[in-house]
Protein backbone atom coordinates (compact mmCIF):
# COMPACT_ATOMS: atom_id res chain seq x y z
CA UNK A 1 0.00 0.00 0.00
CA UNK A 2 3.04 2.60 0.74
CA UNK A 3 4.57 2.34 -2.86
CA UNK A 4 0.81 2.30 -4.42
CA UNK A 5 0.10 5.62 -3.05
CA UNK A 6 2.65 7.51 -4.37
CA UNK A 7 2.98 5.69 -7.76
CA UNK A 8 -0.88 6.69 -7.65
CA UNK A 9 -0.65 10.12 -6.78
CA UNK A 10 2.45 10.89 -9.18
CA UNK A 11 0.20 9.26 -12.14
CA UNK A 12 -3.00 11.38 -11.23
CA UNK A 13 -0.87 14.49 -11.13
CA UNK A 14 0.67 13.52 -14.37
CA UNK A 15 -2.57 12.82 -16.22
CA UNK A 16 -4.32 16.22 -14.96
CA UNK A 17 -0.77 18.21 -16.11
CA UNK A 18 -1.06 16.30 -19.72
CA UNK A 19 -4.53 16.60 -19.98
CA UNK A 20 -4.52 20.46 -19.00
CA UNK A 21 -1.62 20.66 -21.73
CA UNK A 22 -3.82 18.96 -24.34
CA UNK A 23 -6.75 21.23 -23.58
CA UNK A 24 -4.72 24.56 -23.75
CA UNK A 25 -2.87 22.78 -27.20
CA UNK A 26 -6.23 21.45 -28.32
CA UNK A 27 -7.70 24.99 -27.75
CA UNK A 28 -4.52 26.52 -29.81
CA UNK A 29 -5.06 23.78 -32.55
CA UNK A 30 -8.79 25.07 -32.77
CA UNK A 31 -7.90 28.78 -33.16
CA UNK A 32 -5.54 27.83 -36.03
CA UNK A 33 -7.66 25.50 -37.50
CA UNK A 34 -10.90 28.59 -37.32
CA UNK A 35 -8.61 31.15 -38.96
CA UNK A 36 -7.72 28.54 -41.61
CA UNK A 37 -11.05 27.61 -42.78
CA UNK A 38 -11.73 31.27 -42.55
CA UNK A 39 -8.62 32.21 -45.00
CA UNK A 40 -10.14 29.24 -47.08
CA UNK A 41 -13.53 30.72 -46.83
CA UNK A 42 -12.40 33.91 -48.19
CA UNK A 43 -10.43 32.62 -50.59
CA UNK A 44 -13.12 30.37 -52.20
CA UNK A 45 -15.53 33.49 -52.62
CA UNK A 46 -13.61 35.62 -54.29
CA UNK A 47 -12.81 32.86 -56.66
CA UNK A 48 -16.54 32.46 -56.90
CA UNK A 49 -17.00 35.84 -57.26
CA UNK A 50 -14.28 36.69 -60.07
CA UNK A 51 -15.80 33.35 -61.95
CA UNK A 52 -19.54 34.91 -61.78
CA UNK A 53 -18.10 38.32 -62.98
CA UNK A 54 -15.93 36.68 -65.98
CA UNK A 55 -19.17 34.31 -66.87
CA UNK A 56 -21.56 37.81 -66.52
CA UNK A 57 -19.50 40.23 -69.02
CA UNK A 58 -19.03 36.92 -71.30
CA UNK A 59 -23.24 36.96 -71.04
CA UNK A 60 -23.48 40.71 -71.84
CA UNK A 61 -21.27 40.25 -74.87
CA UNK A 62 -23.37 37.65 -76.29
CA UNK A 63 -26.37 39.53 -75.36
CA UNK A 64 -24.88 42.81 -76.86
CA UNK A 65 -24.32 40.72 -79.62
CA UNK A 66 -27.63 39.44 -79.91
CA UNK A 67 -29.28 43.01 -80.04
CA UNK A 68 -27.25 44.25 -83.11
CA UNK A 69 -28.15 40.99 -85.11
CA UNK A 70 -31.86 41.38 -83.58
CA UNK A 71 -31.03 45.72 -84.82
CA UNK A 72 -29.71 44.72 -88.23
CA UNK A 73 -32.77 42.20 -89.18
CA UNK A 74 -35.38 44.84 -88.15
CA UNK A 75 -33.83 47.62 -90.35
CA UNK A 76 -33.83 44.88 -93.32
CA UNK A 77 -37.24 43.46 -92.37
CA UNK A 78 -38.18 47.45 -92.07
CA UNK A 79 -36.48 48.30 -95.39
CA UNK A 80 -38.25 45.35 -97.34
CA UNK A 81 -41.70 47.04 -96.04
CA UNK A 82 -40.95 50.33 -97.48
CA UNK A 83 -40.35 48.73 -100.72
CA UNK A 84 -43.14 46.72 -101.05
CA UNK A 85 -45.50 49.41 -99.93
CA UNK A 86 -43.63 51.32 -102.84
CA UNK A 87 -44.12 48.93 -105.00
CA UNK A 88 -47.66 48.49 -104.27
CA UNK A 89 -48.50 52.12 -104.82
CA UNK A 90 -46.66 52.32 -108.13
CA UNK A 91 -48.83 49.02 -109.36
CA UNK A 92 -51.99 50.35 -107.82
CA UNK A 93 -51.60 53.75 -109.52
Amino acid sequence: MNTIAPLATAATLAAQRTCSVHVVTAASHAAQLTSSAACVAVVVVVLFLVTLTRALRRAAAVVAAFLQLAAAMTSVVFTMVIVAMVAVVLLVH
